[in-house]
């Protein structure tokens, strides 16, 4: 809510119209969600270079608390365990079960829908500062990439594991 407020109290100051405050807080408040979305994706595990290590700070962010409402019961109890221990072992565990439940799938596409939904709040807003609502859309841009550009780079172990059985399938 703190980006919804921010960007429409910036609106007040500039314009002083109520309407255009309204769509910024509401464009606010969905490049808020994708921009936190996009900080769990980033920090869940100290995966990633310059990562928060969100689990091992006791954070469970979107794509463990969705893993959390999917995985099957016989499932659960190993997941509990790595989030109560998290190690390097139980990191690339994590990501392989992730993986294997579509969370990276799930969340880039509520990243997306808070994108989209952001940009539309920018759509609805008449007579706007052209340059003002190109930067704003640019930053959605950016954003959905680093959605993106995270996923990747927990993919990447993955299709390292992959990769030799399928050249051991190719040569025989």
């Amino acid at each position: 809510w703190k980006s919804g407020l921010t960007a429409s109290m910036g609106a007040r100051l500039d314009s002083g119209s109520n309407e255009v405050a309204e769509h910024l807080h509401e464009f606010g408040l969905h490049i808020g969600m994708a921009y936190q979305l996009t900080d769990d994706l980033e920090d869940m595990n100290g995966f990633l270079k310059d990562s928060d290590h969100d689990l091992q700070n006791g954070y469970l962010g979107f794509p463990v608390i969705e893993l959390l409402a999917v995985i099957p019961k016989d499932k659960k109890e190993e997941l509990l365990n790595i989030i109560s221990h998290p190690t390097k072992e139980h990191s690339d565990r994590l990501v392989s079960l992730l993986n294997t439940f579509s969370i990276f799938k799930v969340t880039i596409a509520q990243v997306k829908k808070e994108i989209e939904s952001a940009r539309l709040a920018l759509n609805r807003i008449k007579e706007p500062d052209a340059s003002a609502i190109h930067f704003l859309n640019d930053l959605c841009d950016y954003l959905f990439q680093k959605a993106m550009s995270a996923v990747r780079e927990y993919e990447k172990p993955i299709l390292r594991e992959v990769l030799p059985e399928t050249k051991i399938i190719a040569m025989a």
